[in-house]
C-alpha cells in the first residue's frame, strides 16, 4: 500500500515506525542466539604422523574408555604448593597431602563437578564417579556416542610399525557453560603407547 503513494504523502511517523520494527527484528535476542555456536572445543586433536595411513572411520560400535580431566580450582596455588613440597629446605618439603585433602584445597567445587557431569549426561553419555582428587571423570561409551556428544569423528590409522590405531579428527566440543571447567579428554586416540618407566634407587 505504501508503494502506491508518493513519498510526500506517506506520514513520516509511519515510515519511522516501519524502520523501527525492522531493526527490532534484526536485533532480537532469539536471532542472535540461533547463530551462536553450541559450545567450545577444548584442547587439540591428536597429530597423525604424515607417514601414517588413514584407513577410514572407526566403527561406531567400538567400546572406548575415556577420562574427562577437570581444571583445578586454584592453578597458581597448586603450582606454588607443588614447588614447595619438592624443594629441599622448604617448610612443606615432602609434606604430601591425601587425595581427599587435595580435592578440598585444589579440586573443582561440588557444583562445578555436578555441572560437568550434567552436561555430559545431557549429550547422551554416562559419566562415572569423579576420582578422589576431584580432577577426573571416567566415561565408558561407544565411539558413536562419543562422536555425537563431542562433535568429533574417529579415524582408523595404520602406523609404519603395522599397528592399527585410532584418533579423533577434532578437539572435543563442550557446552560453553562448562568448557572453562575442563582441561581435556584423555583416551580419544591410541597413536602413542604408554611406556613403563623403570625406577632406580
Amino acid at each position: 500500500m505504501l508503494s502506491r503513494l508518493p513519498m510526500s504523502r506517506v506520514p513520516r511517523t509511519l515510515v519511522l515506525a516501519a524502520c523501527g520494527v525492522a531493526i527490532t527484528v534484526a536485533l532480537a535476542p532469539g536471532a542472535a542466539a540461533a547463530a551462536a555456536p553450541r559450545g567450545v572445543r577444548v584442547g587439540s586433536p591428536a597429530l597423525i604422523p604424515a607417514v601414517a595411513q588413514v584407513l577410514g572411520l572407526l566403527s561406531p560400535a567400538t567400546k572406548l574408555d575415556v577420562t574427562v580431566t577437570l581444571a583445578p580450582r586454584d592453578p597458581a596455588g597448586l603450582t606454588a604448593f607443588a614447588n614447595a613440597v619438592s624443594t629441599p629446605g622448604s617448610p612443606l618439603y615432602h609434606q604430601y597431602i591425601t587425595p581427599a585433602r587435595f580435592a578440598e584445597r585444589f579440586g573443582p567445587t561440588a557444583a562445578q563437578i555436578a555441572a560437568v557431569r550434567s552436561s555430559l549426561s545431557a549429550h547422551g553419555l554416562h559419566p562415572g564417579a569423579v576420582t578422589a582428587n576431584g580432577l577426573a571423570i571416567p566415561v565408558s561409551a561407544t565411539a558413536g556416542s562419543l562422536s555425537s556428544a563431542f562433535s568429533i569423528a574417529f579415524s582408523r590409522v595404520l602406523a609404519p610399525s603395522g599397528r592399527v590405531a585410532f584418533a579423533s579428527t577434532a578437539a572435543p566440543l563442550f557446552d560453553a557453560s562448562v568448557a572453562g571447567l575442563v582441561q581435556g579428554v584423555v583416551g580419544l586416540d591410541t597413536l602413542s603407547i604408554p611406556q613403563p618407566q623403570a625406577l632406580h634407587p
